[in-house]
């Protein structure tokens, strides 16, 4: 029904599902590739929001925010440590406080952005029956779903391509081929 109460609940699972995430990368640790732990957290990832984007069981949308948060771990970790793993040590500092303000700011855009486009256009679109309503429903409640399912499908591109991308899957060769040098900056 969209309570607040709901959404509480969802998210309060999801973040349970972040410390599950938190307890089985401490025991396990991720892949021996961690490209390929977090490119699993992407894609689990994506399907969550697929599910959360179609569903309108609570449950269904509970799992899902479980299994998000595990993801989210998995993937947050493998990416720390290969980022750990290639940027050299004297400029870690510099490197990972440039890589969190740039996610940080990168992480407004989806926020200034997804308000108007349900309000303006989506609730708009999802107030007459279309093709996409017999999927989504009818109202704002679906177009919000609309826009978590887009976002899913996105987002499983984006990993298809970075499986078949080279470079991208032999990321950590990079730390590998690295001579570690004294840089001044």
């Amino acid at each position: 029904n969209g309570s607040s109460v709901i959404l509480g609940i969802v998210e309060t699972i999801f973040g349970i599902g972040e410390i599950l995430g938190g307890i089985i990368m401490s025991i396990w640790g991720g892949t021996k590739k961690k490209i390929k732990t977090l490119l699993l957290g992407i894609f689990v990832i994506a399907l969550s929001q697929i599910f959360i984007g179609l569903s309108y069981s609570v449950i269904t949308i509970s799992v899902s925010g479980l299994l998000m948060g595990i993801a989210n771990i998995f993937a947050n970790a493998s990416s720390q440590s290969i980022w750990q793993s290639i940027v050299p040590v004297n400029l870690q500092g510099r490197v990972f406080s440039a890589r969190l303000f740039i996610a940080q700011f990168a992480s407004l855009i989806p926020m200034l952005v997804s308000g108007p486009l349900v309000d303006n256009f989506l609730v708009r679109y999802f107030s007459n029956k279309n093709y996409l309503t017999m999927i989504f429903g009818v109202g704002k409640g679906p177009s919000i779903g609309f826009l978590a399912f887009l976002s899913g499908v996105l987002s499983i591109f984006v990993f298809i391509w970075a499986v078949k991308n080279l470079q991208v899957m032999n990321v950590e060769d990079l730390a590998q081929n690295y001579e570690t040098k004294e840089v001044l900056i």
